[in-house]
């Protein structure tokens, strides 16, 4: 299902060394079965975390990537399914939770302090798309078993700091 693919955020300075690393599922896409992400939700993941390294060492990659992995439900294989040398949507979520690999990047470029001592935060964070996470889950269940993949079920982690795509009240 899609709540089986896992992503990742890093920053890889020209050194070699990594800022932490940002790892999370992937709960509900748009569209269905193949698209982008609309929900999401932070989720420790060393596997996934230290697979989004070794790829990024392998190819000498430094800067901001994305990586996003799926886990085989059976015997819970990571297969990469792409990385994304540019930061996405979702990394807000990454930021939200504390992961400022956007100035980190920034402060390597310019020799500046953008990310100021940030910090990783506790509390874990879910990210909305809310216009193609409602089209998503209306797409579902207006064609139920209408899709290769079986349909996730989106389990956001209780108290979870919420963030949004592209848009915030405040």
């Amino acid at each position: 299902p899609e709540s089986n693919i896992r992503v990742s955020a890093c920053f890889r300075a020209e050194d070699g060394t990594f800022a932490p690393v940002f790892t999370a599922a992937k709960l509900r896409q748009y569209p269905a079965d193949f698209g982008s992400a609309s929900l999401l939700a932070s989720m420790p993941d060393e596997a996934v975390a230290e697979a989004s390294r070794a790829l990024l060492e392998q190819l000498g990659f430094s800067g901001i990537a994305g990586v996003e992995f799926k886990r085989g439900s059976t015997d819970g294989t990571l297969y990469l399914v792409e990385m994304n040398p540019r930061p996405s949507l979702w990394f807000a979520a990454a930021a939200a939770k504390g992961h400022g690999l956007v100035l980190a990047q920034m402060d390597e470029w310019f020799g500046t302090d953008f990310a100021g001592g940030r910090r990783v935060l506790e509390e874990e964070v879910a990210w909305r798309y809310a216009l193609k996470d409602f089209s998503a889950a209306l797409q579902r269940r207006m064609r139920p078993g209408g899709y290769v993949l079986p349909a996730p079920k989106p389990e956001i982690p209780a108290g979870s700091k919420r963030c949004w795509a592209v848009w915030d009240a405040k």
